[in-house]
Parts: structure tokens; sequence; C-alpha cells
């Protein structure tokens, strides 16, 4: 049985996600720090009337939760989860709660996150049709830990002059993102775009948005295939994150493929702590 879960319910259905969550094999995104961190993000949701939190129901034993956050404008549902403590039963509780979006959020696109160790997961976005888009390793750096790197590019923030040339190239070369140009250029005062120039030429950006009061998340960073290497992704990376730590944030996340880009990440002091796998459906 599935049940809409209110905020009477909010600090069980914490306990529960928190002890799923540490069990590595079964734990999903986002990452939390303590079942308080959970619980804040669970009062954060039930605030918005369109998102839903589930929880599936045995003879009134709780089995699973899956968080689902409702963007109604652009048709899109973002699944958090689904959080399932007993493997052998993974299927058949992650596919109750897939008919609730189906039925409920019919033709709607679709994201959702896992971890490189849940494949139980993995599996059962597969299997509903889902894509891997995206497998990154979770990095973070904060004020103490961040490393001063000789910069040898030209990197600089996004001017007024030169928006609708980075237009061109942020659509082009984050065609698959969400957050492309016109959403970021709405609400500008959250984010924070550098670029890299060559010959006056963009080559290269990064783009990051501020989450909270004291921390931010790199969203995309993308350099031209003939100027891509380390030294100039470790100078995004570094020049975007002091430029919000100059404003007293302490932490910034960065979910990066391994290899040259995660090495160069760890070049100005990012340090891996987890996996992230994201799924998509165009609709469900």
């Amino acid at each position: 049985m599935i049940k809409r879960i209110n905020r009477d319910d909010i600090h069980v259905i914490s306990e529960y996600i928190w002890d799923v969550f540490q069990d590595e094999i079964k734990r999903t995104t986002p990452p939390y720090q303590g079942m308080k961190d959970v619980e804040t993000h669970l009062l954060e949701s039930i605030q918005y009337e369109s998102d839903h939190i589930l929880g599936v129901y045995k003879e009134d034993n709780l089995e699973g939760v899956v968080i689902i956050r409702v963007d109604e404008d652009d048709q899109l549902i973002n699944m958090q989860g689904p959080y399932i403590h007993k493997s052998n039963e993974y299927r058949r509780i992650a596919s109750e709660m897939m008919d609730y979006i189906e039925t409920n959020f019919k033709g709607f696109k679709c994201y959702g996150g896992t971890t490189k160790p849940n494949v139980n997961s993995q599996n059962f976005f597969k299997s509903h049709g889902f894509l891997c888009t995206d497998d990154t390793i979770q990095m973070s750096v904060t004020k103490d830990t961040l490393l001063p790197i000789e910069p040898k590019f030209n990197i600089q923030p996004l001017s007024q002059e030169l928006m609708d040339d980075y237009k061109d190239f942020h659509d082009k070369q984050y065609y698959d993102y969400y957050w492309l140009s016109d959403r970021i250029y709405e609400d500008m005062d959250r984010w924070k775009i550098h670029i890299a120039l060559e010959n006056d030429k963009i080559i290269g950006s990064i783009f990051t948005m501020k989450q909270t009061e004291v921390s931010g998340e790199i969203y995309g960073c993308k350099v031209l295939d003939p100027y891509k290497n380390k030294q100039i992704l470790a100078e995004l990376f570094y020049i975007s994150t002091k430029s919000w730590m100059d404003e007293n944030l302490t932490k910034i996340l960065n979910f990066v493929p391994e290899g040259l880009e995660s090495e160069s990440a760890a070049l100005v002091g990012y340090k891996a702590y987890d996996t992230y796998m994201c799924f998509f459906k165009e609709k469900v």
C-alpha cells in the first residue's frame, strides 16, 4: 500500500531513510550527514504541495520511501530514492512506487539518482526504461582545504557583453542539461559563470550555484577538446570555488567523471566522498 507522508510521519520516515543510507550497498542520493539532515530535507519538501513523500507499507510496516520533487511548469519530476531495506524485496517495492509515478505523472520527464554500489537501484531504473546520463564521483572542498594554483589561462567572470556569445557556447556544450542558459539567466543572483578565453573565443566554462548561505555546487565544467587538460580544468575549479569562498561560502560540491576531471579537481583540494549515477527517462 502506498501512503503519502504528512508532517506527523516525518520523524519516523527520517529514521528509516537514515538507517538505509548507512548501508553502502543500499544508500542513494542526496548525501546526508545525519538523521537531522534527513529530517530537515524532508521538512523542506513537505512545504511544497506539489512534492510527494511516499511510503510503501505492508500490514502497517514501512517497507520503503521515495521523495518526488515536482516541477509542474516543465513537466519534470526528480526521484530521490527509493530507500528500501529488504534487498530481496527491492523490485516489488520499487515497482509499486513506479506504478504510482506512472499513474500520477504520466508523460512527465523523470530524473533519478543513485550510487555505484547500489546495484538494485541501477537495475530498477534500467528495467523501467531509464538511461544512465552521468556516472560521476562526488567531491567536495572547504575553505580550509582549497589549494591555490598558479594561473596560466585567461579565465574571467562572464560579463554582460559576452552573455549572448556564452549562450551559444553553453547551450551547445551542455545541451542535455536541465540548466540551459535561459534558466540560469533568469536567476543570475544564485549563479556564477566563469569562462576561459583564447584569442577572444570562449573555449571553456564553469557554472556554480549557491545552495545555502554557506554552500554551493558546481553544475558543469567543460573545455573544448583541443584545449582540454588538467591545468585549465583545475584553474576553472579553483577560480570558481575561490570566488564563492571570498563571499563567505565555506563548502563547494562537485560531481565529476572519474579521470581527467576528478584528477584536476583533486589538484585544488577537492576530495571524493561518494559516487553518483544519474538516470533519466523522457516520459514516464
